[in-house]
Formats: structure tokens, sequence, C-alpha cells
């Protein structure tokens, strides 16, 4: 007999060219369940509206809190429903990775024309202020991947201790594994660009989560992160030249850009143009590679039914860009769960130039691909080649468009004799 049981719970929400996952794990013999979600946006309105009443309808039922918001990356449709999200229901933490103030500005210019909600343009300019105000407990930001990181994974953590009370505020424990030589973004650079959040951090309302840091939930699902950025010389180059425009002198290396936090609310017609000197599309693209990709799973010895397998888990990857050099990085972080992963969100909704195809064989028990994407969608997605990819390997490939979602449910089952895996 079982020692503790789960169910698990899983959708893939139908909201088109966007994304909305949501999982919640309801640990029967401890009487609690954990609730989280993976982005939650889509450049239709119209179809992210039922999706997310509902499932706020179904969390209010439960007593109205989400342990844990996880946003991959701030594009507008990957976060368009969160101001309802807040405005709704409890969210206690929000786990993001940082844009700088110039990065942020760059994301306010691409959307301007085209989304006009203001508390958007509010978010880009401060998304810690804008959170922690709408009632978040705490805002986590994931460090960004080392140069040469060793990573270190659970092995020593049991499945059934600590033992962690329902009770607690915070239901998951962060697993912080600093290695400041090797770190490549550590507070003191944040608040060098964001001196206003040096108030946050004093109070632990702001935390940054190592990259080779994780969280485990009641000592018994692992959330494990990646994230890398890639440098670019168009953005500093556009910085400059936003500098200039505005007649602003200190060192674009260096600090205090409150002044690109008020371009961003000020934003109007005259601005743009003035801006569009310095703003093309393309920049744009290097920020998808900034994108939290998350892994989920049990930890220990388990059985989940009623597949009837001691193998288990998702990879959530936003817009990440696999097709890179970078690659190697996103293989080394996750080596110890490939082998785990049996449901894998295809990256960018499916666009063949985030592709790469070794994917298919790092996670090979990976059977089910899904992508989140509009069914009139002007971008091509999901990519012919992609999907091809995918299905001739034998593997299934799911759409997930305005029409249609994705829903799991299973039961999981450890036993305490058998220890940890």
């Amino acid at each position: 007999m079982a020692d503790i049981k789960a169910q698990g719970e899983f959708i893939c929400h139908p909201v088109g060219e966007g994304l909305f996952y949501t999982g919640e794990i309801e640990f029967w013999n401890r009487n609690t369940s954990f609730i989280f979600i993976y982005d939650c946006g889509s450049m239709s309105n119209s179809a992210l509206e039922k999706p997310l009443e509902y499932f706020v309808y179904k969390v209010k039922r439960k007593g109205g809190e989400i342990d844990m918001l996880i946003l991959s990356h701030l594009h507008q449709d990957h976060v368009s429903g969160v101001e309802f999200l807040c405005r709704s229901v409890k969210v206690k933490e929000v786990m993001l990775t940082y844009l700088t103030p110039i990065e942020r500005l760059i994301l306010a210019l691409k959307y301007f024309n085209k989304y006009k909600a203001s508390w958007y343009y509010e978010f880009l300019s401060d998304p810690v202020k804008f959170l922690l105000e709408r009632g978040v407990e705490r805002v986590i930001i994931i460090g960004e991947a080392p140069p040469d990181e060793e990573t270190p994974v659970p092995r020593e953590i049991s499945p059934f201790g600590p033992e962690e009370t329902p009770k607690k505020k915070i239901r998951h424990k962060l697993y912080n594994l600093p290695n400041q030589k090797n770190e490549s973004l550590t507070m003191d650079e944040i608040l060098r660009e964001e001196p206003d959040w040096e108030t946050f951090w004093k109070k632990n309302k702001l935390l940054l989560l190592s990259h080779q840091g994780y969280s485990i939930v009641l000592g018994l699902w692992v959330f494990r992160f990646f994230n890398y950025k890639i440098s670019s010389e168009k953005i500093k180059n556009f910085k400059e030249c936003v500098k200039k425009m505005f007649n602003k002198n200190h060192n674009a290396v260096s600090c205090k850009d409150d002044w690109i936090k008020k371009i961003i609310l000020g934003l109007d017609q005259d601005k743009i143009a003035r801006l569009k000197e310095c703003y093309h599309e393309s920049i744009s693209r290097y920020l998808n590679n900034t994108s939290l990709a998350v892994f989920h799973g049990p930890l220990g010895k388990y059985r989940i039914m009623p597949w009837d397998i001691d193998s288990f888990g998702f990879l959530l990857t936003g817009d990440i860009n696999l097709n890179l050099p970078k690659y190697e990085e996103f293989q080394k972080h996750f080596k110890e769960y490939l082998s785990r992963i049996i449901f894998i969100l295809v990256p960018h909704h499916g666009a063949r130039n985030n592709w790469n195809s070794r994917i298919l064989m790092d996670c090979y028990n990976a059977r089910v691909w899904f992508a989140s994407t509009g069914v009139k969608t002007p971008y091509g997605h999901p990519s012919y080649y992609v999907v091809h990819e995918i299905e001739r390997r034998k593997n299934m490939f799911l759409w997930v468009n305005e029409d249609t979602g994705v829903f799991w449910r299973c039961s999981i089952e450890w036993n305490k004799k058998g220890g940890t895996k």
C-alpha cells in the first residue's frame, strides 16, 4: 500500500497564440494541494477570457489562492491575463527572469500600437512593484546560466522530509545554491539598475534564486528552472541612441535607469516617432532567448497511474531558442531529468527558428509534444517541419489552439520503503 497518494491535474488551455498552462497537485494524505501557473496570456483577449474566468472560478472554490505563478518572459501574449488574475485571486509567489529597463522599453515599443491596455506598460515599467502592489507576497527572479556551471541536483532530499505543514503560507522550499564566482547575475547588479527595489529586497519580498537552485513542494515535487541570456550589441546601441535622444549622459552600463521607466509610462505617438530612429523590430527577437524553461515532476520512488509508469515529468519551454550554440547549456542543466520527461511544450509555439532536433534524442522517453498557437496565426505556427520531425519518430503532437485544449489527470503513489531515485 502506498504511503502517500496525490492526484495531478495539468491543463494547457485553449487560448490560441499565447500560453496558459496550469497545474494542481492534490496531496490526499496531507489534505492540501499546490496550484501553479506557467504563463497566462494570449494575443486574443476573447480567446483568453473564458478559460481564465473558469480557472479563476475553480480556484475560488478551493480557497482562492495560487501558490506559484511562473512567467517565462514578459511578451504580451504570455502575460496579458496577469492583471486580471492578480485582481481576482491571491497569487502568493511570482517567478520570472530579469529584464533591464532598456529591454523592457524594447518590449513596450514592440507592442505599443498592437496592445492598448495601460496596465501592461505600468507592468513593464516596474514589474516587481506592479506585482507586489497587487497582493503578491514574494517576487523571485531566476538568475542566468553561468559560463561553466556544475549542476547540483536534489539527490539527498528525501521525498518524506523535511515535513512541511499545510498551514504554512509558502508550502514549497527554495533550495538556493549560489556560486558567486560563476553566477552571472547578482542582486547588487539588479539594485544598481533598480534602486527602488532595495526596500522590497530588505523586506524579503524580492528574492534572487540562483540558476543552480530549485524549488520542492512538500518534499515531493520538484521545479527545476533554466534561463540563458544572449548579450546583444544591438541592445547596447539602442540604449546609447535613446540616451542621446533624451539627453542622458550617464554611463550606459551602470545605473539608475529611472528615466527609462518614465519613458515607458509616458509613451505616446510623439515619443514612438522619435524612438523609431533607434528601434528596429529585429531587436526584440533577442529577448525570446531569456525565456524561463521549467521541468516539474515527482521526486522519489513512485508509480504513475493509470499508465503504471515510474518515470514522469513535464518540460515547459516558453519561447526559448534551442537552435543556438548554447543548447549544450540547456542539455547539461537538465541532464538528470531528460529521461524522466514524458510531456514537452514545443518552444515558441512550434516555430522552426527555435527548434533543435537534438532534443528528440535527449528526451528519448517524451511521447507527447504540444504547442499553443492560433488557428489563423500570421506567423505560420506550428511549423510543418517541426511537427513532421516529432511525428516521424512515432511521437504524438498536440496542437492547442482557440478551440482545443489539452488535459492530463493522473494519480501518483509514493512508497516510503523505496527511498529516493
